[in-house]
Formats: C-alpha cells, sequence, structure tokens
C-alpha cells in the first residue's frame, strides 16, 4: 500500500487477510487511513462458491517469514517452515469492486492462489494495468482471453524501486515498478 501511495496513487484497497499485517498497516499508515487515501480490508480474496455465500478460510501464517502466509497449505509452510492456522473471512473481486468502484491497478500477490484471483475478473471490467506472480505460463492465456494485449514480465527479485520512499524517507524496496514505468526483463 505505501508503495503506490508514494508512487501517486490517490487512494489505495489494501486487503489483508492476516490479521496481525493488517493491525501493523494500520499502525503504521494512520495519517494515510484517517486521510482517505487507505483502506485496509482485513479479509482473504477468495473464490466463490456456487451458494453464493463467502466462506471463512484458513490461511497458514508462516512462522518464519509473514509474506509466505497463504491459504494453501504447501505454500504457507514453504521450505519446511512451520505455520500457524487463523481462521479468516473472505472476499471475491467483485464484492470489492462493488464496495470501492472499479481500480486502476490490481496488484495480485496471494501465495500461489494467484490463477483463482485472475480468473475473477471474468464478467468484471479489468483494471488498465494488473500484475501477478507468474506462477503458471495459463495465467498469460487468462489474462489475454481478459483483453490484455501487452505484457511485462520482470524479474522481482533483481528489481526494485530504492528511489521511492515511504512518508518518512525510508526506502520501499519491496517490489519493483510497475505500469508503464516497469522494465521488461
Amino acid at each position: 500500500a505505501e508503495r503506490f501511495l508514494a508512487a501517486g496513487c490517490r487512494r489505495v484497497v489494501a486487503v489483508e487477510p492476516n490479521p496481525n499485517a493488517a493491525e501493523a498497516i494500520r499502525q503504521r499508515l494512520r495519517p494515510l487511513l484517517d486521510a482517505g487515501r487507505l483502506t485496509v480490508d482485513q479479509r482473504a480474496v477468495w473464490h466463490q462458491p456456487a451458494d453464493g455465500c463467502l466462506p471463512r478460510a484458513t490461511l497458514y501464517v508462516n512462522d518464519e517469514d509473514s509474506e509466505w502466509s497463504s491459504l494453501l497449505e504447501p505454500c504457507g509452510r514453504r521450505f519446511n517452515t512451520d505455520a500457524h492456522e487463523v481462521e479468516v473471512e473472505t472476499t471475491t473481486l467483485a464484492a470489492l469492486y462493488e464496495a470501492h468502484g472499479q481500480p486502476g491497478y490490481i496488484k495480485i500477490d496471494v501465495e500461489g492462489a494467484d490463477g483463482a484471483v485472475l480468473r475473477q475478473l471474468r464478467g468484471l471490467r479489468p483494471p488498465p494495468y494488473l500484475s501477478f506472480e507468474l506462477n503458471s505460463m495459463a495465467w498469460l492465456r487468462e489474462v489475454a482471453d481478459l483483453g490484455y494485449d501487452a505484457f511485462k514480465i520482470v524479474a522481482q527479485k533483481r528489481h526494485c524501486a530504492e528511489d521511492l520512499v515511504d512518508e518518512e524517507g525510508r526506502p520501499l524496496t519491496h517490489s519493483g515498478a510497475w505500469g508503464e514505468a516497469a522494465e521488461a526483463a
């Protein structure tokens, strides 16, 4: 959230199911919340069953690195690390669109379940910019079917934007540039 606000986004909706991470975002970015530039939605984006009821889901919160937490147990416990289970509420992209309007950009980073979220864009108006972790080449076909016809594949490991800083001047280095600012690998 911080990175995108620093890059000039007017408003960010951060969806963060991990209760500790969501609270840390709220505490660290309180001025942005108070200014209405940031919304923290403490749910997981997940698929909606045929009955239409949004289920609760198990989030595997990785004890070594909370960024590895996932709704998929193998991802949440990657590299033989421990994880504890937390029951979380879920939502869908359609519900987020309804609550917050058409986004200009969506970053999907759901640790192994990116495809489940990408498929939810069917029937919605896709944003001009979309980023996700490319864990399957099939996802390129998925986004092409949504109407995207140009792609930039960026090697995240070696790409960070050291020129962006948070409200306190600290560098934001978790991921690289996006949209037109992203350089292809």
